[in-house]
Formats: structure tokens, C-alpha cells, sequence
């Protein structure tokens, strides 16, 4: 395809149009020669809208500029530069989201650039269009959307979609490395006459607290999920080959939680911990365990014996662990 010519009478520029739901659109008139007969570059200077000049963090009067400092904020520039060098030589439109850190140092983008080639009407390239627009927020709100599907509100922690989620990826990554993992499944012992006397306020700031905790007690590849209610589940993954030594382990990290959770809580909204709003509270947990390894294990069925293991730690006197083979 022919390739613009920095030879040509016609000057490089990029133009400004406003259209409803971009933040910016800039069109680039970008004269094109024969390549085979002209070997010539492409113009490394064009001027920018004053709308993309702020994406990218440059002055809004800076005018013209280089196409490497048009390529400088990008992180991904290899992939942008690839993309554009595939329109300029193939005419390959492009539509891209990447992220760009403006030059003047403010928080990172998220853009879509989209660029093609127009032709007049015998063929001929004569422009190179292309729009600009920041996703940053919509992008933001996309993520959130996508962690509130996956997270408890409360604590932050995952929930239940997404700790069966993690499972069954587990489940899978123990036939193939033939080591085991564990199901660590608790239930607050007395939450409900924390609420009962205290209000759901302070019973939010037990949980968020338990959350901590657990968190503070496991490895970074394990994963702390709010079950539901005042119950809580963690996943311990790839903790050995031995079944022997799998147990050991397990109960050891159980033992841990449980000495954990038990300590005393003093929760209050206010900074000053003598504020007479404050509560103090002592919370055990029971907690079953079940270690696991065959793929053939259903996440439902290690799920149930989880479950009724710690069922069995309420029955037999609560601040107990138990563990089903």
C-alpha cells in the first residue's frame, strides 16, 4: 500500500472534531506516496487537537509535535507502534485500549484509539483518521463492577462465587502436581449475641476485623473468603505430596487461626480506643478441616465434608478444630 510522503506539499496535521460520547477526535491529513518509487519516511511531526494534547499530558498550546513523543506516554508501545506501522504499510484500521502515563506526570489513562485509511476517488490514500478518547472511568467502573461481583462488600474479602471459583482451579492444579490442599471452613461461635446487644454496627466491625485476621494468618497463595453470614472459608493450596505431612500442616495453620480469632476484640468507630462507645469482646471460632488432591473430588463434596466437620468442632464444645479424612 502506499505510504505517506514527507516529500509531499501537503502538511501533516491533526484536527480537532467534537463528536457526542468522545472525550476527543483527531483527524490526521497525511499525504501518501509509492513506496517502490519514493522510499521516502513518513512526517515525524503532525499538530494535535488541544483535547489530545491533555490526554497525553502536554501543554494544550504546545502545537506540533514528534511521533516519538506521541509514542512516549504509552506503556504498551510496542503493540501501539506495531498497529500503526501495520496501517500506514497494509491499511489495517486498528481499534486499541491502552494505557498511556501523561508526560506531565498525572495519574495513568486508559484510551481507545481507533485510526483507518480514507482513499479519495480513484483509490488513492490520502488520509490517515483517527479518534482519541480517555476510558479511564468507564474503565474504573467496569473493574468495580466486576469486584463487587466477586467480593463481599463488607470485608473485601472473595465470596462464595468466587472462592468456588478458586476451588475447582485447585482441585485441578492437584491432579496434575499430584500435591494436596486443604478446606479450612469456621463459623463464628458467639457473633449473634454481639449483635443482639451491641446492633449490626458493631457486629460489621467483628467481621471486618475476623477478615484481617485471617488474612494476616495465611501464605499469599492462599485465599481468606466470606462464606456468608458469620461464616468463613480458607483455601490452602499446594501444602505437599505427603499425606502425612499434608495433615500436620493443615492442622497447624488451623491451630493458628483459631488461637488467632480467639484473642480479645475492642471495636468502635471512634479514634480514642477509651471511648465509652467501644465495645470489648471474646469470639471463638469452630473450624473444620478436609484435605484434598483427587481431581475427582467434587468442589460440592469437599465443600459438604468441610461443613460438617466443623459441625462436628460446634458439637464438641465450640473452639475446637476437626478434621474429616
Amino acid at each position: 500500500m502506499p505510504r505517506p510522503c514527507a516529500t509531499a506539499p501537503l502538511t501533516a496535521k491533526l484536527l480537532l472534531i467534537q463528536r457526542r460520547g468522545a472525550t476527543s477526535m483527531t483527524t490526521s491529513f497525511v499525504p501518501f506516496c509509492n513506496r517502490q518509487t519514493c522510499g521516502c519516511a513518513p512526517p515525524l511531526n503532525a499538530k494535535r487537537s488541544p483535547e489530545a494534547l491533555r490526554i497525553f499530558g502536554y501543554p494544550v498550546n504546545g502545537g506540533e509535535f514528534s511521533l516519538e513523543e506521541f509514542e512516549t506516554p504509552i506503556v504498551e508501545r510496542e503493540r501501539a507502534h506495531q498497529a500503526l506501522h501495520d496501517l500506514i504499510d497494509t491499511g489495517q484500521a486498528y481499534d486499541l485500549e491502552y494505557t498511556i502515563q501523561p508526560v506531565d506526570g498525572s495519574p495513568q489513562k486508559m484510551v481507545d484509539a481507533i485510526a483507518k485509511v480514507e482513499t479519495d476517488m480513484q483509490g488513492t490514500p490520502t488520509l490517515v483518521v483517527g479518534f482519541i478518547q480517555d476510558i479511564t472511568k468507564r474503565k474504573q467502573l467496569e473493574e468495580e463492577v466486576q469486584r463487587l461481583a466477586s467480593h463481599d462488600v463488607l470485608t473485601g474479602l472473595p465470596n462464595r462465587r468466587l472462592l468456588l471459583e478458586r476451588l475447582s482451579q485447585t482441585l485441578a492444579a492437584t491432579k496434575r502436581s499430584h500435591h494436596y490442599g486443604a478446606l479450612v471452613f469456621l463459623d463464628l461461635d458467639n457473633f449473634k449475641p454481639l449483635n443482639d446487644t451491641h446492633g449490626h454496627q458493631v457486629g460489621d466491625l467483628l467481621l471486618i476485623e475476623v477478615a484481617s485476621r485471617l488474612k494476616a494468618c495465611v501464605r499469599e497463595i492462599d485465599v481468606v473468603a466470606r462464606f456468608g453470614g458469620d461464616e468463613f472459608v480458607v483455601l490452602l493450596s499446594d501444602i505437599g505430596a505427603d499425606p502425612t505431612t499434608t495433615v500436620a500442616l493443615a492442622s497447624q495453620m488451623a491451630t493458628k487461626i483459631r488461637n488467632k480469632l480467639a484473642e480479645t476484640y475492642v471495636l468502635g468507630n471512634s479514634r480514642d480506643p477509651h471511648d465509652s462507645s467501644w465495645v470489648e469482646h471474646h469470639c471463638t471460632a469452630s473450624i473444620g478441616c478436609v484435605i484434598f488432591q483427587n481431581h475427582e473430588e467434587s468442589v460440592e463434596g469437599i465443600l459438604k465434608k468441610a461443613d460438617a466437620a466443623m459441625y462436628e468442632a460446634k458439637v464438641a464444645g465450640r473452639n475446637k478444630v476437626v478434621f474429616l479424612q
